[in-house]
């Protein structure tokens, strides 16, 4: 599925692309899942990142088999894996960097082996690399809390199982219809529909919070800043307050909103974070394969939302749209429509 002309934006259309052949540090892959991220669809709005060529396949996360390895590549044929690839994932196949690519156990299926690559990832490093969170309890020490936007998305229920899992305290804001599903990941309930979660957590947490992670853009975390704790962070990763506006809108927004938040003067630290595998590699290969395990040993569980036919990702971007999403959606490029 692809963005086929610059008129078409917010529309994906079928497309029959050749298949590709992988050079020397490469591995074609046949994919069995992508995941379906609202990056995509921000992307698909040309304002972000320009699209400089089209046709334009979006998809950023994927599970697969290994159908044919470079010969520098270090896998083989018939390997599972998880896999990163920015672009291109809502294919059949696709071509990648061996280095962007890593063995999937049997213990996980497809659908976990897709859902923990970008959700989880960009979890882990926003919460122990960009926002330094303990990942041990020091004695006598309180635990670390936490306020995540969006909880109960792909990336908000990965930040509630992570933190969970190391003994973080964490408040999850949702609408009122996913309330369970924070309190059922060990999260802190906020319907942001009916409380002011600003007011909820400054008469809990009277000195303040370690992280924020945003989902909702530069706006929502300006008024973040102000839960922290003096060393706090903010971490923005989202842009959804953004999206809804026209171009023109979106961009004065983003740029006016950006200046406040990275104010040098306002409380504790404001963060950007942009996830990045081929850059910052090093994370990858290090961090992928502990979440991997991770799913294995069942200490963490990717919620799926929903499995949609490649064909119908339209409708799998609608309900992203939609606010309509309890954790991951993902796409079967061989499931019949």
């Amino acid at each position: 599925m692809a963005r086929t002309s610059p008129d078409s934006q917010g529309i994906l259309e079928p497309v029959e692309l050749v298949k590709p052949a992988p050079e020397a540090h490469e591995v074609l892959i046949r994919i069995t899942r992508c995941g379906v991220a609202f990056g995509d669809i921000i992307r698909s709005t040309d304002t972000a990142i320009p699209i400089r060529s089209y046709p334009w396949v979006p998809g950023y996360d994927l599970a697969g088999v290994v159908e044919e390895a470079g010969d520098e590549s270090g896998l083989t044929t018939g390997q599972r894996v998880s896999a990163f690839s920015t672009t291109g994932g809502y294919a059949r196949y696709i071509c990648l960097p061996a280095s962007l690519v890593v063995p999937l156990p049997q213990e996980v299926g497809d659908d976990e082996g897709c859902a923990v690559n970008l959700n989880y990832l960009t979890a882990w490093q926003m919460m122990f690399r960009i926002a330094g969170l303990p990942r041990l309890s020091l004695a006598g020490e309180p635990p670390p809390a936490i306020l995540i936007q969006s909880a109960a998305g792909g990336v908000g229920t990965a930040l509630l199982q992570l933190a969970r899992l190391f003994g973080i305290r964490a408040y999850g804001s949702a609408s009122p219809g996913k309330l369970d599903l924070v309190e059922e990941l060990g999260g802190i309930p906020i319907n942001r529909e009916a409380e002011d979660p600003y007011a909820v957590i400054r008469s809990s947490e009277t000195e303040g919070l370690d992280a924020v992670f945003e989902t909702r853009g530069f706006s929502s975390a300006r008024s973040s800043r102000m839960l922290l704790k003096k060393r706090g962070t903010v971490v923005v990763f989202g842009f959804l307050e953004h999206y809804h506006r026209g171009d023109f809108s979106r961009m004065t927004s983003l740029v006016w909103n950006s200046l406040g938040f990275f104010s040098p003067t306002a409380r504790g630290r404001g963060r950007l974070f942009l996830i990045d595998p081929e850059k910052q590699n090093r994370w990858y290969r290090e961090d992928l394969p502990v979440l991997i395990n991770f799913c294995a040993d069942r200490r963490i569980r990717p919620i799926i939302d929903q499995v949609f036919p490649l064909e119908a990702a339209n409708d799998a971007w609608q309900r992203l749209i939609r606010s309509e999403t309890r954790g991951k959606v993902l796409l079967d490029p061989w499931a019949s429509p």
